[in-house]
């Protein structure tokens, strides 16, 4: 089981760090013609307000990601602790 929990924990972290790189690039494209309206003065303030209300949009959907890898992640350690258990109790029932 230790092979598998290492496994899950291995792919959870995966799944992280690669939403957080892709979070970063979609931060970066999404910001780019945004930063050039800003400097225009007429636009500068809409655009500004565009790019706060982007970012809480971008950030708050990899921080759901985020949350569900990680939630996930803890269902299946209590999974896999279970079948642990179980072959556990089986194999001691066996025993006796």
């Amino acid at each position: 089981m230790g092979k598998l929990q290492g496994l899950a924990q291995l792919i959870q972290d995966a799944v992280d760090k690669s939403a957080t790189a892709i979070e970063n690039v979609h931060l970066k494209v999404a910001n780019e013609p945004l930063n050039i309206l800003k400097k225009i003065p007429p636009l500068t303030a809409p655009a500004t307000s565009i790019q706060k209300i982007l970012n809480l949009g971008i950030t708050s959907v990899y921080e759901i990601i985020r949350t569900v890898n990680r939630e996930t992640g803890n269902m299946v350690n209590l999974a896999l602790e279970k079948v642990e258990k179980l072959t556990q109790d089986r194999f001691h029932d066996d025993e006796t």
